[in-house]
């Protein structure tokens, strides 16, 4: 028998959450202005859906998630996987929902960040700990840019995740404005630059919130770097696809495996043709 989830719609133990869940408004407040903020809102509001879903119990979760229109069903995944990390249930979500397990992940790793746990040292031991730690990154960013941006030296064994959550939190913040989000990321390291654009070109895919003239606007600024982020999302989106697409074959298997940084290891594929 498939365990269930404890019903607790009302407390995660974590302020911030709660306060999401009761005014979801209030989640939209770091959304900036620019040519995505339609759908980096719906992205949001998505996010908020996923958090009740995951008080139904396994099965019922996934029907919820399912009847969500198509384009907000990631986002939900992540919030679910927050709501399940938040009450020490991930295991039980990652077991009825395996497929979606990156995104669970991302999920657990704002609720990480939400509890103030040292970013780079992620709760979940599960082996995918890259999406965690993508999911920390994207929480400070997106709850306080500056620090995750100016104040944060992430550890060289996670920093490519990390930032890869960050960057795409700033497409979040700045709504998908290219001349914002490069203004920003030129105010890091330079040895930052290129995880951070990735992950802008992950969040651009996924969200699919931009036009012609501002994805170009987007791709010519970010260069090789987003365009790794793209295929990321590529992948993501064809191994979570129903019905799934053919699976990938020869190092492109390994992108997603949870043995090293996906961008890391996509990266050195593409390199070598």
């Amino acid at each position: 028998m498939t365990p269930m989830i404890p019903m607790i719609p009302t407390s995660t133990t974590i302020p911030l959450l709660d306060a999401m869940l009761a005014d979801p408004a209030r989640a939209q407040a770091p959304l900036g202005d620019g040519p995505a903020r339609a759908r980096t809102g719906v992205a949001v509001a998505s996010f908020i859906d996923g958090l009740r879903c995951f008080d139904a119990g396994p099965t019922a979760m996934i029907a919820r998630v399912e009847a969500l229109a198509p384009e907000a069903q990631l986002f939900a995944w992540e919030g679910v996987g927050l709501a399940a990390e938040a009450r020490g249930q991930i295991d039980v979500a990652l077991a009825a929902a395996p497929t979606f397990a990156p995104l669970l992940l991302v999920g657990a790793g704002w609720a990480d960040a939400l509890r103030g746990r040292k970013i780079g040292a992620p709760r979940c031991a599960h082996v995918d700990r890259w999406s965690v730690l993508d999911g920390q990154g994207f929480c400070l960013g997106l709850l306080d840019r500056r620090a995750a941006l100016l104040e944060f030296a992430p550890e060289p064994t996670v920093a490519l995740a990390i930032d890869q959550g960050i960057g795409r939190s700033l497409y979040f913040v700045h709504g998908g404005t290219a001349s914002a989000i490069e203004r920003a990321i030129m105010d890091v390291p330079a040895s930052r630059r290129g995880a951070l654009w990735s992950g802008v070109g992950l969040a651009s895919v996924i969200t699919n919130g931009l036009n012609d003239t501002a994805r170009a606007d987007l791709r010519e600024r970010g260069g090789a770097d987003l365009q790794l982020g793209e295929h990321l999302a590529a992948l993501l989106l064809a191994r979570i696809s129903t019905p799934p697409h053919e699976p990938p074959t020869g190092w492109a298997a390994t992108v997603l495996d949870g043995s090293e940084p996906p961008i890391a290891v996509l990266r050195r594929g593409l390199d070598r043709g």
